[in-house]
């Protein structure tokens, strides 16, 4: 998927795949807004270019390809490329090769076309019993996706007729754990919901598996499919996904059981959940998080803070966190489904609530200082037309620089950050020093950069499919950690040295509990229970904004 759609936008050219890239019709359908579809043939991709889906080819069809195409881009899964290897260096020594799968799958037509004619497929034990006698030199593989219980059953059974076989274990370590997890799953739930394609083969194992466990099981594949009229029955229910469902199809999912749980007041986990959906969702939370920040970024200046310096800061990130989410609709349907649905019902009251609390912010910048509004003018300028579409154009030329920045969105946002939670009240406050200022601004922008590129980790997906260029998709998962946990641990070093030098005080020693919880968030945020949630895992987040307020009012 990654190479796919890393390739697309190169040339805005159309990409063809040889055959759906994934079983997953409501991926398809929004690949191919991306100018991502599946070739009908290879007559159909002549002199153009093709990528070999994750399941491979046989031999003579790669050939082909050569021959016909243009460029040949290869997403071949390397477990697949492993099997593949076995099949080969087998066939090639004379062994007759079984193959545990499913007949006519993908993966298997590759494999077979590896065994040169020297390939067998069975999915049963009444398949070997169908089988001709076969040579004293066995070799048996499995589909990457095989059920683990089948192919043991199935490679027990080869064992006992042919003693001298060779059983390679080809079924991968992702589905292993994936079927060993939804055993375990199914001895904690009284219901299972399977989400992926109805005609992805590791998806339909995994349903298998929960309904062979005597669980009640429901494979769907939007959330419109769930049974809700059933569910609601259940106390407890599990969830899990295909390899090839995406992210932000299970997060439907969930959201749409965590509703109707939230209905419940004795659900309080869910029902505590729709009490902060409303502040959580219109941003007011994190509008209200960035006033308490600039509060700390004073104390830090040693500055008295000042509440209409805060109300700037809150009004500005209330405003610009609203109005890009109105007018980033498709990231948000992809990476946040239900704020999408959200921002689509209260259109008409957001839109004029984050204009409002803009104006506002005019006014009070006015009022304070000219350098301010003129700041406060530009950053909202340039925040509300940022993520606007694409056009030719002027504004096109003047916003180029800022979308060549690597993860600019990253960048940016903490950069917009620093300019209304520290560089207002050090211009409003003429006395701080600069030491102080750079303390304070230093520790603004890790804060906000660690969320920020928190949430594009958990958004990578979706921002892939939007063409989104967050941190964590140009530079990959674990170096944006390295990145972040690097500056998190410069921040540290520098606080102790602008205290030791005497530039700051107390209170910014306090505050490096903020860039503690925010760094603890940020590395655990993949086991912890909240993340399952959206409007927890936002409140948790940016409830560092409101402990660095608190830690401000205590020192101050």
């Amino acid at each position: 998927m990654e190479i796919v759609l890393a390739a697309a936008p190169a040339e805005d050219r159309e990409v063809l795949t040889d055959g759906p890239l994934i079983h997953n019709p409501q991926v398809l359908e929004l690949l191919e807004r991306r100018k991502i579809r599946a070739a009908k043939n290879l007559e159909e991709a002549e002199g153009k270019g093709i990528v070999i889906r994750a399941h491979g080819v046989p031999p003579d069809r790669r050939s082909l390809m050569k021959e016909t195409c243009s460029d040949v881009i290869d997403a071949t899964c390397p477990h697949v490329m492993r099997v593949q290897s076995i099949v080969k260096r087998h066939a090639t020594k004379g062994y007759d090769i079984i193959i545990v799968g499913d007949e006519g799958h993908a993966e298997i037509v590759g494999l077979c076309g590896f065994a040169a004619g020297r390939g067998q497929v069975v999915g049963s034990i009444a398949d070997l019993e169908k089988l001709p006698k076969l040579g004293d030199n066995v070799c048996v593989v499995a589909q990457t996706t095989q059920n683990r219980r089948v192919f043991n059953d199935i490679a027990a059974w080869i064992r006992n007729a042919y003693p001298n076989c060779e059983v390679h274990d080809t079924i991968c370590d992702s589905t292993d754990e994936r079927q060993s997890e939804v055993i375990e799953l199914c001895e904690k739930v009284d219901a299972m919901v399977i989400v992926g394609g109805k005609k992805s083969a590791n998806t339909c194992r995994l349903a298998e598996i929960a309904r062979s466990a005597g669980k009640a099981t429901y494979h769907v594949e939007t959330e419109d499919e769930l049974p809700v009229a059933e569910l609601v029955r259940f106390r407890d229910i599990g969830v899990t996904a295909g390899a090839s469902t995406p992210n932000w199809m299970i997060r439907r999912i969930v959201d749409r059981l965590a509703d109707e749980a939230g209905k419940s007041p004795r659900n309080f986990a869910c029902f505590a959940a729709r009490l902060l959906n409303i502040p959580v969702r219109t941003c007011f939370f994190i509008g209200v998080g960035a006033a308490g920040l600039t509060r700390a970024t004073s104390v830090v200046m040693e500055l008295p803070p000042r509440n209409d310096v805060c109300a700037v800061a809150g009004l500005f990130v209330f405003a610009m966190h609203l109005l890009n989410h109105l007018t980033n609709r498709e990231a948000d349907m992809l990476n946040s489904p239900s704020r999408a649905l959200f921002y689509e019902r209260n259109r008409r009251l957001l839109v004029p609530l984050g204009i409002v609390a803009v104006v506002v912010g005019l006014f009070i910048s006015a009022a304070i200082d000219m350098r301010i509004l003129l700041l406060y003018a530009v950053g909202s300028a340039l925040g509300v037309t940022y993520r606007l579409p694409r056009r030719p154009g002027r504004r096109a030329r003047i916003l180029r620089p800022l979308r060549l920045v690597p993860g600019n969105k990253a960048v940016l946002i903490a950069a917009a950050h620093l300019m209304v939670t520290t560089v207002f009240p050090y211009i409003a406050g003429s006395a701080a020093n600069h030491g102080a200022f750079l303390c304070a601004g230093f520790f603004a922008f890790v804060l906000v950069l660690t969320r920020t590129v928190l949430f594009d980790l958990r958004s990578v997906q979706g921002d892939q499919f939007a063409g989104a260029e967050t941190i964590p998709i140009l530079l990959g998962i674990s170096r944006s950690k390295q990145i972040v946990s690097g500056l998190c641990a410069a921040y540290c070093v520098f606080a102790c040295v602008a205290y030791a030098a005497g530039w700051t005080g107390v209170p910014a020693l306090l505050l490096l509990a903020c860039v503690v919880y925010g760094l603890a968030c940020f590395l655990i945020a993949g086991r912890a229970w909240w993340v399952t949630h959206e409007v927890y895992m936002e409140a948790v987040v940016d409830a560092n904004f409101y402990l660095a307020g608190a830690i401000s009012l205590l020192a101050g």
